[in-house]
């Protein structure tokens, strides 16, 4: 990676895929429980594999080819070709197109884009966040009292009915089925904060860093984890908290006994 990124380059391809969902899915599979891929998905992958390395020349991993992924690389392109799948099967618009590039440092450049809205958040490491062009910056105080909790973590919390009762003290619960949107609300000042259990990296890579650029936290899995290893990295739970630093210090305190050694 030896070249300054263009913002517009990239606005550019993100716009190319958000038009890939403006149609219906003609093709639905079933991956996991709850858990689908489209012909949509799979025709957003297919251009952002073959146009990001025009970016920066890099190999792409993707979640929908995690078996692909090798088991050491110095940089590589993680995207989530659409996240939110099941919100564009069922006609929710709440879903969106996330990209990183990652070197052993982790995230050094991402963007989010929201494809019902046009919305494009996009960070580069030690250099900020932006939303369509305009810097974004977390106030001193929370603006907000909603916090995102993802559906493993509330099933992982019927477990600990103290720890759930002290998550509602820090805020009402929300839940909109993209966690790359989540983690940019929360860059935004939406949500107060976001925490999941189950999340991959290739959902939150792109986020995280914005989260992080935007002058919040973003704790997961991958603060430990060799980044030069996706293969490795790519199977692990993200158990992950993220948001206005108050609010996230706030639920780490609380969650620390449901998700572990990352809190």
């Amino acid at each position: 990676m030896t070249h300054q990124i263009s913002e517009a380059q990239i606005t550019d391809i993100l716009n190319k895929a958000i038009q890939l969902t403006r149609r219906n899915p003609q093709d639905v599979q079933k991956k996991s429980h709850q858990d689908y891929v489209t012909d949509v998905d799979t025709s957003i992958d297919r251009m952002l594999t073959e146009m990001l390395p025009q970016v920066q020349d890099v190999p792409v991993l993707s979640e929908e080819r995690v078996a692909d992924a090798p088991a050491e690389l110095d940089a590589y392109w993680m995207i989530d070709p659409l996240d939110g799948t099941a919100n564009l099967i069922a006609g929710l618009p709440f879903y969106a197109v996330a990209i990183a590039l990652i070197d052993n440092l982790g995230p050094k450049f991402a963007a989010v884009a929201s494809c019902t809205d046009g919305n494009v958040w996009i960070a580069t490491r030690g250099q900020g966040a932006s939303l369509n062009g305009q810097p974004i910056h977390l106030p001193d105080t929370p603006q907000s009292e909603l916090i995102v909790l993802s559906t493993g973590l509330l099933d992982r919390l019927q477990s600990f009915p103290d720890a759930y009762k002290s998550v509602r003290s820090v805020g009402k619960i929300r839940n909109l089925g993209s966690q790359a949107l989540h983690l940019c609300s929360a860059a935004s000042g939406r949500f107060a904060a976001v925490a999941s259990k189950e999340a991959r990296v290739w959902d939150e890579a792109a986020g995280g860093l914005i989260v992080r650029e935007a002058g919040g936290v973003w704790h997961s899995a991958a603060d430990g984890a060799d980044w030069t290893r996706p293969g490795a990295l790519m199977e692990m739970e993200q158990n992950s908290v993220a948001g206005h630093p108050a609010s996230s210090d706030a639920m780490v305190r609380v969650l620390g006994p449901v998700l572990g050694k990352v809190c």
